[in-house]
């Protein structure tokens, strides 16, 4: 029963005793996802990049890891193609199919801006750096046992 907007009155059997429960609104929820404002900024930067839904591939796909059997049974993971660029992007990490879908189309955003511009991704600006720095600590290491012989 609501009462007034944001607060929820529920009778709750707990152990034996009825319990009159208050909740707030927010915390009940529609379920898991993005709020209105990030699909909104979402939707404006792919239409920036000219990216319409004729120009995407999608598919859900039944996901792997954490989840139980909510996740065996249900495909909540999300495929997602870019059909000009042939960029794709697979994404399955929370169970909800809603967030799985913006945080896959917000990875493929990323990739194609990526991709116009020329420049490397986040992500792939990430792993260079490491490897660079594996690479140094290879070399000091060589360089450390060679002088110990």
């Amino acid at each position: 029963m609501v009462i007034k907007s944001g607060v929820e009155i529920r009778l709750v059997n707990q152990g034996g005793r009825k319990q009159i429960v208050v909740f707030d609104m927010p915390m009940i929820g529609y379920g898991m996802g993005p709020g209105i404002e990030k699909k909104e900024a979402l939707a404006q930067l792919l239409r920036d990049l000219g990216v319409g839904k004729k120009d995407l591939e999608e598919s859900f796909i039944k996901a792997s890891g954490r989840g139980g059997q909510r996740v065996n049974k249900r495909s909540s993971a999300v495929y997602i193609r870019h059909i000009k660029t042939g960029l794709s992007v697979k994404y399955g990490k929370h169970r909800s199919q809603d967030l799985n879908r913006f945080m896959a189309l917000r990875l493929l955003a990323e990739k194609i801006q990526a991709h116009v511009k020329g420049t490397p991704s986040p992500k792939e600006t990430l792993i260079s750096k490491r490897r660079k720095q594996k690479q140094r600590n290879r070399a000091r290491s060589r360089k450390k046992y060679q002088n110990q012989e």
